[in-house]
Order: structure tokens, then C-alpha cells, then sequence
């Protein structure tokens, strides 16, 4: 068992996922989507589930990272380096959404700078009488020489 920073990397960014996966998304076939509503169906019925909130761990990114962390650590602790192949998949859709992110943040903000630079153009300019004095001073050529 090798822990380098990029095994390290891979099997954070793997814990990631899978805790967005069932606290955030439908899933494949809503299998997630399901899990959830089946959690809160066990916290109303099963007094276990209520008086450990363990509804809230399914829902909660925070809650479910701890869990899936503990999972991961422990097939690595049994299987070693082979699981890091088995989070490889999920920590490159991990970043393929960060990606999505910074690409989709990126294009907002230049959407954000050409607004900004039209409202500027149409906003027509109104000088007050001594910006206009002093526009006018510095647009005229000088006539006559500087005296040295």
C-alpha cells in the first residue's frame, strides 16, 4: 500500500463523488433518489434511525463523505493499491464537474465584463463646465514656444 500524493488525490477526489452522488443526484435508474426517500420512510418508522438522525448522514454531502472515506480506507487497508484503479472513474468525473464549474464561471464572468463595457459605451458623457475648460486647454496645440 502506497499513499503518494497521487493516490492521496485520487481517493479524495473518488470520496467526493460518491458523497455528492448520494446526497445530490438521482443516480442511475434514480437508485439514489430512492435510497433517500427510503431513509426518511426509515426515520419516520424505525426509532434507531430517528434517535441517531441517520436519515440526515444519507442527505448530508458532509455526513456521507466520513462514511464513504472510512469504506475506501478500509478496502485499501484490505485490497491496497487496486482500489485506487476502482476511484480512478470517480475522481475523474469529480473533476470533470469542477471543470464544468470553472468553465461555466468563466463564461459568466466574461458575459459579466461585456455587459459592463456596453453599459459604458452607451452612457453618454456629461462634463461639467470646468472638465470641459480643461479639455479644451489640453486638445489646443501650443502656439507659440516655450521660452528656455
Amino acid at each position: 500500500m502506497t499513499l503518494s500524493p497521487m493516490n492521496l488525490f485520487i481517493v479524495i477526489s473518488a470520496t467526493w463523488r460518491l458523497a455528492s452522488l448520494l446526497a445530490n443526484e438521482p443516480g442511475a435508474f434514480g437508485m439514489f433518489e430512492r435510497f433517500r426517500r427510503w431513509s426518511l420512510r426509515a426515520t419516520v418508522r424505525n426509532r434507531l434511525w430517528r434517535a441517531f438522525q441517520l436519515a440526515q448522514g444519507v442527505h448530508c454531502e458532509w455526513c456521507n463523505s466520513v462514511w464513504f472515506g472510512g469504506l475506501i480506507t478500509a478496502a485499501w487497508v484490505a485490497f491496497g493499491d487496486s482500489v485506487v484503479l476502482f476511484c480512478l472513474p470517480l475522481a475523474l468525473s469529480a473533476w470533470a464537474i469542477v471543470f464544468k464549474y470553472v468553465v461555466q464561471t468563466l463564461e459568466q464572468l466574461r458575459e459579466y465584463v461585456e455587459r459592463l463595457n456596453k453599459q459604458l459605451e452607451e452612457k453618454p458623457t456629461t462634463l461639467n463646465s470646468e472638465q470641459e475648460e480643461v479639455s479644451y486647454v489640453v486638445s489646443q496645440p501650443i502656439q507659440e514656444p516655450i521660452p528656455g
